[in-house]
């Protein structure tokens, strides 16, 4: 998000975040509490949204709890949907994302990545489109569509390349998009591909330094065993190996890569080699189990399985199926869980959905207000410097005609004195009727100026076409029939003063309207001389009368 803009105290927070978080110190608390309680003072969602996204990526890094990881996230979501960081709102659908793939629910995960993705592209964000792109390849890898994945994946770290550099999880991002590509070319028998991604990843580890990389370390590490063994190079699997156990006894968290160590101890079964899955799993086992996480035990016993399965133990099978049926109903409940939360988000973004196509409907609706004429329903006079204005414009660069005709009722004011102002609303009611009827075309703009007085504007026009449609005018003007016993022929009638040239370098719309005013100014004196004939009249620039 833009974090700039505000307060120095909130500068100084927001910079302490940036460290802590950095370093993955347990202070960060302390500090997104200060931040949260500006944020409220303030009403700021898009600061309180990114204040709750820290705590949920607090809590999920320190692992302090998945209960509070999912709650702070789903604060974090209703808080940016209304906000406006739709970059920090695809980030957190993201995490949404993982959390539903870690407890299997790989359905949710994908409705999560997608919207993490539409969320990215809204922002004009490739990086996040990138990272949304590497977490839908990692749900057709989970579903075993690995040709699907890989595409997802590369498109990723095409994304990702060289964009956000100063991000945090910059170098881990792009680390594990290689080494996911890197695994996939392996399952699809593509050693070649492998290799290089492997230098890719060396690279981005020497550009990074190595730090806040632990979580793709051992991953990192199942991938080059992997390679080694389809390479038959059993010097380096020997060594790898080795370095793998002393990786995983040091791991602070394994969830992060369990669905890895699940696929490598298979990878190893079906290779023969079953003696490092047997240490594997003893040092693995009481750190899998202390997470609670249902669907990471229950990958566990499947590990188990395939191991006793292998070496013949026909007991030890057993009871690890019996385990793994138990764990089953766990997993439909954590599911149910995950699908229950899931709707929640989806009623809560449909409120929010729903409460912004009102707010957004309401300003429209003040918007018109503010832009018509009460009494007539046409365009008002602020609203007709913009046309004026655009207009102009258009006709200036176009190097085209401009036209702007200026009418109003003869007598008006004596019709008003005989008939009454109710009389009157309704007589001006009825002439912007026509008015609005005769500018629907394209290129007729129309706006009452005050008063009796009302404005056309005429784009790309010749002379004959703009007097065609005021003669026009003028004829269903008197087709209304409206009695006035001070009028021409004892009718309302108009007159009309029109100003059409191609605007030149000096030109401007206050040229046009008082040529269009003088030409009106004329029929008008005219009208007082006892001469009924002339009804409209048009001007060129700088005021030579044409008709």
């Amino acid at each position: 998000m833009d974090l700039t803009g505000y307060d120095r105290q909130t500068d100084a927070l927001l910079e302490k975040l940036h460290e802590q978080k950095r370093n993955l110190q347990p202070g960060v608390f302390r500090t997104l509490s200060a931040l949260k309680k500006i944020a409220e003072d303030a009403e700021d969602n898009t600061l309180l949204g990114y204040v709750y996204y820290q705590r949920a990526d607090a809590y999920y890094s320190l692992d302090k709890g998945y209960d509070r990881f999912r709650s702070e996230l789903a604060k974090a979501i209703s808080c940016l949907q209304r906000g406006d960081d739709p970059a920090l709102l695809a980030r957190a659908y993201n995490m949404v994302g993982i959390d539903a793939c870690n407890n299997g629910s790989l359905d949710v995960a994908y409705y999560y990545f997608t919207m993490s993705l539409r969320t990215a592209e809204e922002a004009g964000d490739p990086y996040l489109e990138g990272l949304a792109n590497s977490n839908i390849g990692q749900v057709f890898f989970e579903l075993g569509n690995l040709k699907r994945a890989r595409q997802f994946v590369r498109k990723s770290t095409r994304q990702q390349q060289g964009v956000h550099m100063d991000d945090v999880y910059y170098y881990h991002n792009m680390i594990n998009s290689w080494y996911t590509d890197g695994l996939l070319s392996v399952l699809l028998g593509d050693v070649k591909s492998a290799v290089r991604c492997c230098k890719e990843i060396d690279r981005l580890i020497a550009a990074s330094g190595g730090k806040g990389l632990e979580s793709v370390v051992i991953p990192v590490a199942l991938l080059r065993i992997q390679i080694a063994l389809v390479q038959k190079d059993e010097a380096a699997y020997e060594a790898r190996v080795k370095e793998l156990y002393a990786l995983i006894g040091d791991a602070h968290q394994l969830f992060d890569f369990m669905t890895d160590i699940t696929q490598f101890c298979m990878f190893l079964i079906g290779k023969d080699r079953v003696q490092p899955v047997r240490k594997i799993l003893q040092a693995i086992e009481d750190k899998i189990a202390a997470t609670g996480i249902v669907h990471l035990i229950r990958q566990l016993e499947q590990i188990e399985i395939a191991y006793y399965e292998k070496t013949g133990s026909e007991k030890q099978v057993m009871k690890h199926l019996k385990r793994q049926h138990a764990l089953d109903t766990q997993v439909r409940d954590e599911k149910n869980v995950i699908y229950g939360q899931s709707i929640h988000l989806i009623e809560a973004m449909d409120a929010i959905r729903k409460e912004r196509r009102e707010l957004l409907a309401e300003n429209d609706l003040l918007q018109v207000q503010a832009q018509t004429d009460v009494l007539t329903g046409i365009p008002n006079r602020m609203m007709m410097n913009r046309l004026l204005s655009n207009a102009f414009e258009r006709a200036f660069a176009g190097r085209h005609n401009f036209g702007l005709e200026i009418l109003d009722v003869d007598k008006f004011k004596e019709y008003n004195d005989t008939y009454g102002h109710h009389a009157g609303d309704e007589c001006l009611q009825r002439i912007a009727h026509e008015i609005e009827r005769m500018t629907r075309a394209p290129g007729i703009h129309c706006a009452r100026y005050g008063g009796d007085e009302f404005v056309i504007i005429y784009e790309d026009m010749s002379d004959e076409e703009i007097m065609e449609i005021a003669r026009k005018l003028e004829r269903r003007v008197k087709a209304l029939n409206i009695r006035h016993v001070h009028g021409r022929g004892e009718r309302i009638s108009i007159s009309q003063g029109i100003c059409n040239s191609v605007p030149r370098k000096k030109s401007k719309t206050w040229d046009y309207l008082t040529e269009a005013d003088s030409a009106l100014y004329a029929i008008k004196n005219s009208l007082r001389n006892g001469n009924f004939s002339e009804s409209v009249r048009l001007y060129h620039l700088p005021g030579k009368m044409i008709q």
